[in-house]
């Protein structure tokens, strides 16, 4: 069963983490560029049916 809270919690951190890195780095063109990337890695966290094998 999943850990909701904390997949919140990671949810939370990991936006905020890489927005924050990123702002200091980026160009106005290279935000659109973060927000795709971000929200289609976040997705796929969010709707994985399970731990990644590590095989």
């Amino acid at each position: 069963m999943p850990d909701v809270p904390l997949a919140a919690r990671m949810l939370v951190t990991t936006i905020e983490s890489v927005v924050h890195r990123f702002m200091g780095r980026a160009t106005p063109a290279g935000l659109d560029r973060l927000e795709d990337e971000l929200v289609a890695m976040l997705f796929s966290y969010l709707t994985a049916d399970g731990p990644a094998s590590l095989e």
